[in-house]
């Protein structure tokens, strides 16, 4: 019990004293490289650059997936030899994977209206910018 009282005496005066070493900048003035330059050089820009080129891969990569999910279902449909029950499994897979691409090519569609509409602009939402001092 003697030892947590003691503790709590001493740590405000710890983080009191240890406030103006945490206060100093350990690294210095870090610059940009210049190969980086291609990617903005606007404070706070480079997270939506790295989101928007997230969503891009992520939307190229659900096309491919979806590609490969028709050459499946194909395949599964061609196999199936007459069974129902495999067509109706390769079917519902095609459907499964068009529903997929309506999906998220109306939401690359609702995201550009949404920018016309509250931002005057198609592009805002997809290809943001962030505005700031300088």
């Amino acid at each position: 019990m003697k030892k947590i009282k003691s503790f709590f005496y001493i740590l405000p005066f710890y983080l009191l004293t240890a406030l103006p070493v945490q206060a100093q900048p350990v690294f210095g003035p870090i610059t940009l490289p210049p190969d980086l330059g291609i990617y903005g050089s606007d404070r706070g820009s480079g997270l939506f650059t790295f989101m928007n080129i997230l969503i891009k891969l992520l939307m190229a990569l659900a096309g491919i997936f979806s590609v490969f999910q028709f050459l499946a279902a194909g395949y599964g449909f061609m196999s199936a030899g007459g069974d129902a029950q495999k067509m109706a499994t390769a079917w519902a897979k095609i459907w499964q994977s068009l529903i997929g691409l309506v999906v998220v090519a109306s939401s690359l569609v609702l995201a550009g209206v949404a920018g016309q509409v509250i931002f005057g602009d198609w592009n805002a939402l997809l290809n943001p910018t962030i505005y700031g001092p300088n």
